[in-house]
């Protein structure tokens, strides 16, 4: 039996191929879950208020909740173009530019804008949706760590590195600080996206070297020898353009069975992105001039996403010298868009 008196907010993640909504209590607990398959390539305009209304009809039928979205469903294509906020971006950035949806349905409901700025490499990139979740995976981090469950989390690393692993993954630094008295928000200063999940999702269906396994009964299944195998191919000399070649070549001459190629490529493209994040990570927060590993401060890698992923990244960091923390995303979706209802004094 839901109890209604603690619900405060519904919470939407609404993306390309998903909706999920959340109803939450002001401390962020979810109280229930809905979900639907209708993401935004499935409607046109017109069609978002009703199909939303329809969704919480069993929690808006019971009580007027304010409800908060992130994600797809504010770009172009979206319920209503919520816009992009420039790096350096807050939470109170975000909740100051909220996006009301005027709607016939009577819905409080309001858009959380994306983000934009600069990558690495100094070319423009965009996020919808990663933006509350990396604020709710610091804010999970942050009450992790005062709870004694990681001890000594709170470096003096005045940058943090919270990666969302997906289809296009994210990789966003962050400035914080640890001191209560400078009482400084942490800010996305930069962040840059890899088409890992998708390129390989491409290699699966359309390449030569899915065309491979395809007929192979155990191809889906987790293979760590062939995974640890295309990470150490990731760490070679030579392009990636090069080396996945080495998929099929590797099967030629039998180094790796052909159920194997699906986890060898998995490892592959997986490390390729975390090397080349970590490298330029490094470069640009260097506490020590003599470039000594040892001397060099930094925080654990926050991932954000769903164990079945973010366990294959932290496979592939595990190789470095870094630690890691993972924070599940309903968690991090439910924390970020809370905090932001609160600054924007919807809750």
């Amino acid at each position: 039996m839901l109890d209604f008196n603690r619900a405060a907010l519904i919470c939407v993640d609404w993306g390309s191929s998903n909706l999920r909504a959340y109803l939450i209590d002001t401390q962020g607990a979810v109280l229930d879950r809905l979900q639907s398959d209708k993401g935004v390539l499935n409607f046109s305009s017109g069609q978002y208020g009703p199909e939303l209304r329809q969704l919480l009809q069993p929690w808006l039928s019971v009580k007027s909740i304010p409800v908060i979205l992130a994600g797809m469903v504010g770009s172009m294509q979206g319920w209503q173009d919520a816009g992009y906020i420039p790096c350096p971006s807050r939470l109170d950035d975000l909740a100051a530019n909220l996006c009301q949806v005027s709607n016939d349905e009577q819905l409080q409901a309001f858009i959380v804008p994306g983000v934009k700025g600069l990558s690495n490499f100094g070319l423009v990139d965009v996020m919808r949706g990663e933006e509350v979740q990396i604020f709710g995976a610091l804010s999970a981090h942050k009450m992790q760590a005062q709870s004694g469950a990681h001890d000594h989390e709170l470096t003096e690393a005045s940058t943090q590195l919270v990666c969302l692993p997906g289809t296009h993954s994210k990789w966003a630094q962050v400035d914080v600080s640890h001191d209560p008295s400078l009482q400084g928000a942490p800010s996305i200063r930069q962040f840059s996206t890899y088409m890992t999940g998708e390129l390989f999702a491409l290699l699966n269906e359309h390449s030569i070297l899915g065309k491979m396994y395809q007929h192979e009964t155990s191809a889906d299944a987790f293979n760590g020898a062939a995974f640890d195998a295309g990470v150490r191919t990731a760490q070679a000399p030579g392009s990636l353009l090069h080396k996945l070649f080495s998929a099929r070549s590797k099967v030629l001459n039998q180094e790796i069975e052909p159920a194997g190629v699906h986890s060898y490529l998995s490892g592959m493209l997986i490390a390729t992105e975390v090397f080349d994040m970590l490298e330029v990570y490094q470069e640009k927060n260097t506490k020590d001039s003599t470039g000594d590993k040892a001397q060099q401060i930094y925080a654990p890698i926050i991932l954000v996403g769903a164990p079945a992923l973010t366990e294959l990244y932290e496979r592939v960091i595990a190789s470095t010298y870094f630690n890691v923390r993972s924070v599940a995303a309903e968690t991090a979706s439910c924390l970020g868009i809370l905090n932001i209802a609160k600054a924007a004094g919807k809750v």
